[in-house]
């Protein structure tokens, strides 16, 4: 007998054959299956990374917007995307990226906007207040308009379906609870001016507008920023000027942190409608000492039927504003051809330019007379029952083009008026009988007040070649809102002050003039500079104000689009 555990059934090799072929077509499935699975990671691995990156692109994009600008195209911490990245992008994704930003822009506009606190910080000195005139009206009448005084903006908020937009900012007397505290200064008084540098009530809310003279920083400058009560600081002279009134440069460095300011217009600066100064027969008081050439028209009979209440625009110019509430006299209508009111001191290039003046003026009218020289011919004229078609009694055979000129100071300036606090009508007056004002900027830096009261008054103004309105928003065009003249070069002052003041160019120095009045009231007025400072701190304010009715009214998005 065999043994039957020596017998192998035939099914036996074929049995394992079969077992064997079963057990490959396992592995088979279990490693598809692996593989399936890998394929399944590695894609829900790049659709993760993906969102991720279209998460921070979109947060980056928002952050760009509101000023925090972080140099890098997709935010710090996004990783660069790769091309299989991009390639998952699909319709279905841009849509539901593009219902994202949507809701966040609808719910930013569908917040109030509620007004920021600010404080006008007082150092305690009282030495800058014809700035903190400029300071208070931007800040305490800015309402976000870009073009301010335009005709078409003033006219839809007087209509009674308009609600005006509201100010920007409301002032508070707590420098604790301000959104933003504002210093002027002009470093009048350096070392007695208190600054703000509590570490906990000013802490990263104070933009200092430094009025002051010349390079120097203001000496609590340094400890505002250990303190971290400083956002921002804009320096009023940020040019310096070297021999000549010449560029030399700016108070700018890697290091400095400065930012340029300028001057501006202000409605002090204009004369109300129903002033004593707003009137054809006002009679400017000037000085004993100026220089008076040619023959000054009595206006009283000649001029009396421009008195008019309506804001008339004709070809020989304009009379009153009425948008600003300003006194204008039309250009061919007024007094003076040339003046020249500077005074110089130090300024060898003032000096120069008040010599070319008197040299220009003489070769068109002859010799000068004095103010009190006129008005003792005056006297004479009286006494002796003479009569005269001037009011100065000069019959200066010289003088064959009629032409007019005034060289010296006026009397009734801000510092005999009002110690300095207001603009001083009776100049601004005297401004508005020139129809070219010749000026001059200070000698080592850039910027004063005489430019803007003389764009204001309506006359053409000629000043020394200046660069600090390229750093402004909207800089003037030379020839087109004024001219400029090189102060080293007499030659080019003289021919150009030659050409229109000729009364064969009066049109066109009465459309520059007009140009210039238009432009600076529309683009330099001081709610314009407001603007300037908020779009140089956007960012600061960005990260620093959370309350979405006041990030409303900023135009910034809600922090948690950021």
């Amino acid at each position: 007998m065999i043994p039957e555990s020596s017998h192998k059934p035939e099914y036996s090799s074929s049995s394992s054959s079969s077992c064997s072929v079963t057990g490959m077509w396992r592995l088979v499935i279990l490693v598809s299956i692996g593989c399936c699975m890998a394929v399944f990671w590695q894609m829900h691995s790049l659709t993760l990374n993906y969102y991720t990156y279209s998460s921070n692109t979109s947060k980056s994009k928002m952050m760009t917007v509101s000023g925090n600008d972080n140099n890098n195209e997709f935010g710090i911490d996004a990783p660069s995307p790769s091309r299989q990245q991009f390639a998952l992008e699909s319709k279905v994704d841009r849509l539901h990226r593009s219902k994202a930003d949507n809701r966040a822009v609808s719910l930013h506009q569908n917040v109030p906007s509620r007004s920021l606190k600010i404080h006008l910080w007082n150092d305690t000195t009282n030495k800058s207040p014809r700035e903190d005139i400029l300071v208070a009206e931007g800040w305490l009448e800015y309402n976000g308009k870009t073009v301010l005084g335009n005709e078409k903006d003033r006219s839809s908020l007087s209509s009674s379906s308009t609600i005006p937009p509201p100010p920007w900012f409301v002032h508070t007397d707590d420098p604790g609870e301000a959104d933003l505290i504002v210093w002027a200064t002009t470093m009048g008084r350096h070392p007695f001016e208190k600054a703000p540098m509590d570490p906990i009530q000013h802490a990263h809310k104070v933009i200092v507008l430094d009025y002051s003279d010349g390079c120097h920083l203001h000496r609590e400058r340094e400890t505002m920023l250990g303190h971290q009560t400083l956002i921002a600081y804009f320096k009023r002279s940020f040019v310096r000027r070297g021999d000549n009134n010449t560029f030399a440069g700016n108070c700018s460095s890697s290091s400095t942190g400065l930012l340029p300011y300028a001057y501006s217009g202000s409605r002090a600066m204009m004369i109300p409608l129903d002033s004593p100064e707003a009137s054809v027969n006002y009679q400017v008081v000037r000085d004993n000492k100026g220089s008076i050439y040619g023959t000054i028209a009595n206006r009283t009979e000649t001029n009396t039927n421009t008195n008019t209440n309506t804001n008339t625009n004709t070809n020989n110019g304009y009379f009153k504003d009425e948008r600003y509430d300003n006194f204008l006299i039309p250009f061919r209508d007024r007094l003076w051809d040339v003046t020249n009111v500077l005074r110089f001191g130090k300024n060898i290039a003032r000096k120069e330019v008040i010599r070319w003046t008197h040299e220009f003026s003489k070769e068109k009218a002859g010799n000068p007379r004095t103010e009190r020289q006129i008005r003792k011919q005056a006297l004479q004229l009286v006494s002796s029952s003479t009569t005269t078609t001037s009011n100065d009694g000069d019959n200066n055979s010289d003088n064959t083009n009629n032409f007019t000129a005034y060289v010296g100071k006026v009397v009734g300036t801000i510092y005999d008026e009002c110690s300095g606090h207001c603009f001083g009508e009776n100049y601004m007056r005297h401004l508005r009988d020139a129809k070219i004002v010749v000026t001059c900027n200070p000698m080592r830096w850039e910027g004063d007040f005489r430019l803007w009261e003389s764009f204001l008054s309506g006359a053409m103004v000629m000043v020394d070649t200046m660069v600090i309105l390229e750093w402004m928003p909207h800089p003037p065009t030379n020839g087109v809102h004024w001219i400029m003249y090189d102060p080293r070069n007499k030659t080019d002052f003289m021919e150009k002050l030659m050409y229109y003041s000729d009364p064969a160019n009066t049109e066109e120095a009465a459309t520059i003039a007009a140009n210039g009045y238009e432009f600076a009231v529309t683009h330099h007025m001081a709610t314009h500079r407001v603007g300037y400072v908020l779009d140089q701190v956007r960012s600061q304010l960005a990260d620093r104000i959370g309350d979405p009715s006041k990030r409303a009214i900023l135009g910034l998005r809600p922090q948690e689009y950021q």
